[in-house]
């Protein structure tokens, strides 16, 4: 057989492949590699904080920022199929690697609890609270805002100013709650 040099293109974009070992070396580079060229890439390894740390860099999912992490959930919003799956679990434990409308997906139960009506006294209090909190930082805020306009400021260093000025601006864009 003679090798000429010819290259041999391959059509990745829309192909899904699991990388074994991906945490470290090889397996890191190829999941990342196929990541780039459009390959849906499921990763397993037994390091989970660099396995976490590569999920976060090659996923284009909303849950990227999280490594894949998507907080809490209640079993109503999941398909039947899927609660089936997580209800059978227990805390730490991985679903099968199951096909999904948008490739392959793994699913790890961190924690689960049971929804617990909250008594009305309770909440009555829980309510009361977050009101009175609101209400107190909308308070303080003007009073931060009344001493600022009184506050004659000398001000010894102009790069301390603008930074200040740079932040009264800053939060002036941030609207409040």
């Amino acid at each position: 057989m003679k090798c000429y040099g010819e290259r041999v293109k391959f059509v990745l974009t829309g192909k899904t492949a699991l990388v074994t070992g991906a945490s470290v070396g090889i397996g890191r580079g190829l999941a990342k590699a196929l990541a780039a060229r459009g390959v849906t890439v499921a990763i397993a390894a037994r390091r989970v904080a660099a396995l976490d740390e590569l999920a976060a860099e090659v996923s284009d999912a909303p849950s990227k920022a999280n490594a894949g992490l998507i907080g809490p959930i209640s079993t109503s919003d999941l398909s039947a199929d899927l609660r089936k799956m997580i209800e059978a679990l227990k805390a730490g434990d991985v679903t099968p690697v199951t096909r999904m409308a948008r490739g392959y997906q793994l699913y790890k139960l961190e924690a689960l609890t049971t929804a617990q009506t909250m008594p009305f006294e309770q909440a009555r209090d829980q309510i009361g609270d977050r009101v009175f909190t609101d209400k107190r930082k909308a308070e303080y805020q003007k009073y931060l805002e009344k001493l600022r306009t009184q506050a004659i400021i000398e001000w010894k260093n102009p790069d301390v100013k603008k930074a200040f000025e740079a932040g009264l601006k800053a939060q002036a864009t941030v609207p409040s709650p």
